[in-house]
């Protein structure tokens, strides 16, 4: 794997955050972070839905062994098929939709130009992958 040599000019915690607003200016991938202290700045990202999920609202993070057996199945299923490796583990989080966000990222899929790139699917209760045409708006 080629080595990321980012360099970090500035962090803040999540709790630092007072929200965040999607702009869907020029091309749609804006968004806007305000501080607790009330200053601001805009952005544009790509894959803004996955960044700004965090951001957004504090998720409350889920181990497989918390989802059902046939969501557990599913998540395990999905895993094999991208062939993760052992080292890493889903990322699970419930959207207010009752929907599950699962979010895998691949060590061999992270590169210094375009980061993290994950594979990723979201699930009902019953354990079944929804169709994008079913997502509801917080899935996104």
């Amino acid at each position: 794997m080629e080595a990321i040599d980012d360099e970090v000019i500035w962090q803040t915690s999540r709790t630092d955050i007072r929200g965040v607003e999607l702009k869907n200016f020029k091309d749609g991938s804006d968004f806007t972070i305000t501080f607790l202290d009330g200053s601001w700045c805009r952005l544009s990202c790509r894959s803004r839905r996955q960044l700004t999920r965090y951001l957004m609202r504090a998720p409350v993070l889920l181990a497989v062994v918390d989802l059902n057996q046939r969501q557990r199945r599913a998540v395990l299923d999905y895993a094999d098929e991208i062939e993760m490796p052992d080292s890493v583990s889903p990322i699970i989080t419930q959207n207010p939709c009752g929907h599950y966000n699962v979010d895998i990222l691949l060590p061999g899929r992270i590169t210094s130009a375009f980061g993290a790139s994950e594979a990723s699917l979201i699930l009902d209760e019953e354990g079944r992958d929804i169709d994008f045409s079913d997502y509801h708006p917080e899935d996104f």
